[in-house]
């Protein structure tokens, strides 16, 4: 794995289309949908070796995300993830048959499970979920067999918050978002998921509307039944307070020297 000059795998699907088949709750073949992959915004390609293989580190694989669209409605804007098997370090250039066999299922899709879990019940304090598909890779693929699975959500009003941002509102309105958040992630919290990375960046916060949801799934951290119960400290690891000698004994419990 050559960290320092990554391949990046999927600029072809900018200008391109994807049509993902829809199905009712009963099974019955519904029309398809079809999206416009517009640019790309990122990518994370994550080559191994086959040594590394064989010690449990693969697959090989690349996460990337991009802006798209609607074909049917273009002013429904949204965002697309798509998670791709690529071929292990060494083996790009390799027959057909030979990329082939390295073919494996895609790895639990903790983002897509989380995603689905929001949209089953009606969850509002995230971007919805409006599409994915679970796919293998046909015989032009990276990896033919290989999993290739596309997750598309809704592109919501607002902007994520930084720390320079929320630090330099006024008390009043530092105030208003944690009330926000707060209303937020307790309706996020019985569905059993939150972003791993905890901070500032994973609050969309919406000015004209008076809104607040919660953002980056692309890691996750499970919240086990029976600790989805709201406590201060949530806002400490959410950047949104800065408490007082954090680490020390009991830095949780004095609530009077933190940081509003």
């Amino acid at each position: 794995m050559d960290s320092n000059h990554p391949l990046e795998f999927l600029y072809r699907l900018e200008g391109t289309t994807i049509t993902i088949p829809q199905f009712s709750e009963n099974g019955e073949p519904m029309p398809s949908q079809t999206w416009a992959i517009a640019n790309k915004l990122s990518e994370n390609p994550f080559q191994v070796t086959q040594e590394l293989v064989d010690k449990g580190m693969g697959p090989s694989s690349t996460v990337a995300k991009f802006n798209c669209h609607s074909v049917d409605a273009p002013e429904n804007l949204a965002y697309m993830r798509v998670y791709c098997q690529v071929p292990m370090v060494g083996t790009e250039f390799f027959s057909t048959r030979a990329r082939g066999e390295q073919a494996v299922p895609e790895p639990r899709n903790r983002e897509l499970e989380a995603l689905k879990a929001f949209k089953r019940k009606n969850c509002t304090a995230v971007p919805r979920l409006l599409d994915y598909y679970e796919g293998v890779q046909d015989q032009e693929g990276f990896v033919p067999g290989g999993y290739v699975t596309y997750l598309i959500w809704e592109k919501v009003p607002g902007h994520c918050l930084s720390d320079e941002e929320y630090w330099n509102m006024n008390p009043d309105e530092r105030a208003s978002i944690r009330s926000m958040f707060r209303e937020a992630w307790e309706e996020l919290a019985p569905c059993g998921y939150e972003p791993s990375m905890m901070d500032l960046s994973a609050i969309i916060y919406d000015k004209d509307k008076g809104k607040v949801q919660i953002c980056g799934f692309s890691r996750v951290s499970i919240i086990p039944p029976g600790e989805e119960v709201w406590s201060d400290v949530v806002y400490t690891v959410y950047g949104l307070v800065k408490p007082k000698g954090l680490y020390e004994d009991g830095w949780w419990k004095n609530l009077d020297n933190w940081y509003w």
